[in-house]
């Protein structure tokens, strides 16, 4: 009987790579989204220096009108989650699973992340007191957008998604300047005035965050999921460089 020649190694090495970029994006992303900016705040108008200053006025949000830095670490986190969608779900198309199977992992993720998102913003949760209870959080805009960013992954063509995208997009800032807001009509972009606020105010329940509206309230996440679609898509070019 003849025997198999041996081999110096027959270890298969099934462990799964990652990309180093997006780790290391997220965890720079996650450090500021955690405090990791908070010393250089701490820092403004105590040494003297402008480039000090500047940079700790960078880290915090504007009251209303305008932009800084931080505005960007959320909706980046946003973009990451999407090309993380990307490559995960491509995984489980390689493994064999369904659409199915993909559609209630995704929508059982955003169930997840919303009741973790209510409990996150109110502790201890006012059970008997719902009209207390803030329903809007970041973990819930992640999941939402995972969610429906995962629909249209699975269902239509790269290409396809960029017009879903900028149809999203046209229609959201189409509405904002062209339905009227009672009592300031359409175009008014005041913090009282917006249609994002009086929606809010109007059909989001619980307790808002700002009073007069939530930052994470119901018609801006639809540019939280255009931004997780648009990562998806980078995802798609990591992926082809990758093969």
């Amino acid at each position: 009987m003849k025997t198999q020649p041996k081999t110096a190694n027959t270890t298969v090495d099934t462990k799964p790579q990652r990309l180093l970029s997006i780790d290391a994006l997220r965890g720079f992303d996650m450090l500021l989204i955690s405090g990791g900016g908070t010393f250089l705040v701490l820092l403004e108008n105590q040494t003297g220096l402008a480039w000090i200053d500047w940079i700790a006025q960078q880290l915090k949000h504007p009251a209303w009108n305008g932009f800084t830095f931080y505005d960007f670490i959320f909706p980046l986190f946003l973009f990451i989650a999407g090309v993380s969608m990307a490559i995960s779900l491509n995984k489980g198309i390689e493994q064999g699973l369904s659409k199915t199977e993909l559609y209630r992992k995704a929508f059982w993720r955003m169930l997840v992340l919303i009741v973790l998102g209510i409990l996150d913003k109110n502790q201890p949760v006012k059970f008997f007191e719902p009209e207390q209870i803030r329903v809007a959080s970041v973990l819930g805009r992640i999941g939402v957008a995972g969610f429906f960013a995962c629909l249209l992954y699975l269902n239509f063509s790269g290409k396809q998604r960029l017009f879903w995208v900028a149809g999203i997009l046209l229609l959201y800032y189409a509405a904002l300047f062209l339905i009227p807001v009672p009592g300031y009509g359409p175009g008014n972009l005041t913090m009282e005035g917006n249609l994002v606020g009086w929606i809010d105010r109007n059909f989001l329940p619980g307790r808002l965050l700002q009073k007069i509206y939530d930052e994470t309230g119901l018609i801006t996440q639809l540019p939280a999921l255009c931004l997780t679609v648009m990562g998806s898509m980078a995802g798609d070019v990591l992926r082809s460089d990758r093969k």
